[in-house]
């Protein structure tokens, strides 16, 4: 739906209506930033997606990224996550992946996890000014940590809802959207023996995409973590997320 705004119009809202998303954004950043002070750790989160679109049916991408989590205990998240998305129809997809994520701390041992999973999406329900988009996935969470002999193995589940208003357009090609989400996981048997586990998450930001195949998202996020194995959930931390997205697409021939 968004880029169907980007080629239907030079964005049309209103100009209250367009004030309002600015607020609603301006109040979550205040939120965020009055909240970061007292959170227990900071984190940042970086992303680079290339993808390649060889249709309507097929996308492939690959996400390498870097998280740092700073504060009390310090670490560094490396990893490498090729995907394949086949769209069913307009409202259905079906998504495959390998995520490949090695951890480094200051006061642990270094981790290597493996995640292949299998996931579905749906729109719905279908909204002519904004897009609702549903994701739910099960994983395989192969890990080792660097002195340990055992390598574990985890089943959890993942859902998460998102969604996108467009904003308004600043050119013919640029067109700014709000968006905001939600992510819940939840184990299948078993529990990972790691440091920290999330056990939500949330997040709203603001994005832009364009026709000449680029789009950057910048998220405000929200999590609850807990900082042992077999701690509570008492953490509550706050952090920035920055994604940049290129897609190529096959040329058809004319």
């Amino acid at each position: 739906m968004i880029l169907r705004e980007i080629k239907r119009l030079g964005f049309t809202h209103r100009i209250g209506a367009k004030q309002m998303h600015l607020f609603a954004l301006g109040i979550f950043m205040s939120f965020f930033v009055s909240q970061s002070a007292s959170a227990q750790d900071g984190q940042f989160w970086g992303e680079f997606r290339p993808g390649y679109m060889w249709n309507d049916k097929w996308v492939g991408q690959l996400g390498v990224g870097y998280r740092q989590f700073y504060g009390s205990q310090e670490w560094h998240r490396y990893y490498v996550h090729p995907m394949v998305r086949y769209n069913v129809s307009k409202r259905w997809n079906i998504r495959a992946g390998l995520n490949t994520i090695y951890n480094t701390y200051q006061k642990e041992q270094n981790h290597l996890e493996i995640r292949p999973y299998l996931g579905v999406g749906l729109k719905w329900p279908i909204i002519e000014w904004m897009d609702v988009n549903h994701y739910a996935r099960v994983e395989e969470r192969i890990s080792r940590y660097s002195e340990e002999a055992a390598t574990e193995l985890v089943t959890r589940g993942r859902y998460k809802v998102d969604t996108r208003i467009p904003l308004w357009r600043i050119s013919k090609e640029n067109l700014y959207f709000l968006m905001a989400y939600g992510e819940l996981f939840f184990n299948m048997g078993g529990e990972a023996d790691e440091v920290f586990r999330n056990r939500n998450r949330f997040g709203a930001g603001i994005g832009m995409v364009s026709k000449s195949k680029w789009s950057y998202t910048l998220l405000f996020n929200y999590q609850k973590t807990r900082q042992a194995t077999d701690g509570e959930f008492d953490r509550h931390d706050f952090f920035t997320q920055i994604r940049i997205a290129y897609t190529w697409k096959k040329k058809t021939k004319e």
